[in-house]
């Protein structure tokens, strides 16, 4: 395949390199949220409380997090393209032995070889588009992470109610992750050829797509450190509404299930129509100003869901959280490299931010799940609440407060 590729003009294989990525990301988010749609009838099956939901979240989190810290030497090892091909393999196989699983233990079993599978290629990617794309690029990138989410519940939705099985969902996102990862491998000569065209352009920087050499030192503010911040509370609302968005509408207010699943797949999908939407403003806006609406707007939506009312406001409010939140990602991630932080912070940053976003995941949706079964599923709008209001207060400082600087 390479031959074939060299054929290809390098402004036309750095477009057909975005699409690749692009897809990449449409099935890193696919297995993403299936549980968000399917653990209700999961959880029945296997006999376990709803709150066990939760250690599925942190397992798949940890495991993520700890292949996402070591993305970039792995990188260096065998390259973004056998990488993607790789993940998209265990991925699959990983969902397959899910939807085998006879009993709660080996499902979590399963959930390790998950994790590191989606978490191993984030941070690079995220790097790779923030360093040689456009603001819109980033956020069209995020959006096919969206779209993969989106597809996951509603795959999951239709098997539930058409077979009754959950297994079935899990068996059809399995197979399709095979066929991508098979997909992955005949395009690992562009990876190869991208590289060489990179290197041609700027041969004294060499910066390639890879992060082997990167300028200056580590340097760390309250600035940095309130980025970071971002990410863990983002994640923590993006995932907690996602993951109990279901539990909520059902044991709070009072919707029927079948209703519930295709909120919380709409949920995904307005995030995702937000990224897509956000393509088109992004540059001409700039990161930091969505950022900050956004999170005035995610403050408004969670306050919203507090209200104790039944019909449409809720499910209202839990669609605006998702639209709301669109923005925050790939902003804050694309924004990494032009706070004027050297190769190597703005490089730290982008990893520590996914590490961030990953121990969000694992920390706050169990805490909701937990406190929800045992006390009230009310604790999904005041979480959100508080994490949102902490959010935009960080927002607003790393966007327009001045850092104060001391001789």
């Amino acid at each position: 395949m390479t031959h074939f590729f060299d054929k290809i003009t390098p402004a036309r294989r750095k477009i057909l390199l975005l699409c690749i990525i692009y897809l990449g990301y449409i099935s890193l988010g696919l297995p993403d949220k299936i549980l968000d749609a399917a653990w209700i009838p999961m959880s029945e099956a296997f006999d376990v409380p709803l709150r066990y939901g939760g250690f599925i979240a942190t397992v798949l989190a940890l495991c993520s997090s700890v292949s996402a810290s070591a993305s970039g030497l792995i990188l260096r090892k065998i390259g973004t393209g056998r990488l993607l091909a790789v993940c998209g393999a265990i991925t699959g196989f990983s969902l397959i032995g899910c939807g085998f699983s006879p009993v709660f233990a080996v499902l979590l079993a399963f959930a390790v070889p998950l994790g590191f599978g989606q978490g191993a290629i984030d941070t690079g990617m995220n790097f790779y588009v923030s360093k040689h794309y456009s603001s819109r690029d980033m956020s069209w990138l995020h959006c096919c992470w969206g779209v993969g989410a989106t597809l996951g519940p509603l795959i999951a939705s239709i098997f539930l109610q058409s077979t009754g099985s959950w297994r079935s969902a899990y068996f059809a996102i399995g197979s399709t992750q095979i066929l991508l990862a098979v997909f992955f491998c005949s395009t690992i000569g562009l990876w190869d050829r991208a590289r060489r065209d990179e290197e041609a352009e700027n041969r004294e920087a060499a910066e390639a797509s890879s992060m082997d050499k990167l300028e200056g030192k580590c340097r760390f503010s309250l600035d940095f450190w309130l980025c970071v911040l971002i990410f863990f509370l983002y994640c923590g609302i993006e995932a907690g509404a996602g993951l109990w968005g279901c539990a909520f509408l059902t044991r709070a207010r009072g919707m029927d299930l079948n209703t519930a699943q295709y909120v919380v797949t709409a949920y995904w999908g307005m995030l995702t129509a937000g990224r897509f939407l956000l393509g088109f403003t992004a540059d001409r806006l700039g990161n930091r100003l969505l950022s900050t609406v956004s999170g005035a707007a995610v403050l408004l939506a969670a306050l919203l869901l507090l209200i104790p009312a039944g019909g449409f406001l809720p499910s209202a409010a839990l669609l605006l959280v998702g639209f709301a939140l669109a923005p925050v990602y790939p902003c804050l991630m694309h924004e990494a490299t032009r706070r004027g932080f050297n190769d190597a912070t703005a490089a730290a940053l982008t990893g520590l931010q996914g590490a961030a976003s990953m121990v969000g995941i694992m920390i706050v949706p169990p805490l909701i799940g937990y406190a929800g079964d045992l006390i009230s599923m009310e604790t999904l709008p005041v979480s959100a609440t508080v994490l949102a209001a902490i959010m935009f207060a960080a927002l607003l400082k790393t966007g327009y407060w001045p850092t104060i600087k001391t001789r």
